[in-house]
């Protein structure tokens, strides 16, 4: 057999089901090549054995992005474990720094690494979005705590990582406050909201 190759195939199918938003058939691709890779590192050499190593580091910073998709403990400890012996580089780091603002609520290293993944060459971007939605949500009720009697938009914007516009909120933001069921200050008609009514 041979075994590259069907690791290549593995691969490509993962990313194309990560792409297509396909969870379930991206953790069966995942599953397959973290299994073969080890295989394959035994039986290759030279500029194949390093390839297939960069490639392994891919999959690996998925596979810790996956496991924080679905918040599932177990397997983040799997996940893990696989790192045990690896060399870090830039696709461990960014995923285990991601696990770290995650796991420590720090949600303003987490949406400076969300917007930081739309430039990287891997597809860490797509595992992202899918943590998106719950941190937004997390941190907006932080943000209302914190603030008190008001908050201005302009800070949820700039913390929760929506489009900066200067002269309104964004489309995305204001769905995203109507879907948390923001209370508005009022504002004269035509005028956007500025501020947010916290106090309870």
């Amino acid at each position: 057999t041979d075994l590259p190759f069907v690791i290549r195939v593995y691969e490509l199918h993962a990313r194309l089901a990560l792409e297509g938003g396909d969870l379930h058939e991206f953790n069966q691709c995942l599953t397959m090549v973290l299994d073969l890779h080890p295989v394959a590192r035994k039986m290759l050499r030279g500029a194949a054995r390093k390839a297939s190593r960069q490639f392994r580091h891919e999959f690996l910073a998925y596979h810790l992005l996956y496991a924080l998709v679905y918040g599932n403990g177990l397997a983040l400890n799997s996940a893990l474990a696989r790192l045990k012996g690896v060399k870090m580089q830039f696709q461990l780091e960014f995923a285990m720094a991601v696990v770290r603002a995650v796991r420590h609520s720090d949600f303003r290293t987490f949406f400076r690494l969300y917007a930081h993944s739309a430039t990287l060459e891997d597809m860490s971007a797509y595992l992202l979005d899918h943590l998106l939605p719950d941190m937004r949500a997390t941190a907006y009720k932080h943000l209302c705590a914190m603030y008190r009697p008001k908050l201005a938009i302009r800070t949820v914007q700039q913390v929760l990582g929506f489009e900066n516009s200067r002269e309104e909120p964004s489309g995305d933001l204001m769905q995203f406050l109507e879907k948390v069921n923001a209370k508005f200050e009022p504002v004269k008609a035509g005028n956007f909201p500025r501020f947010i009514q916290t106090r309870s």
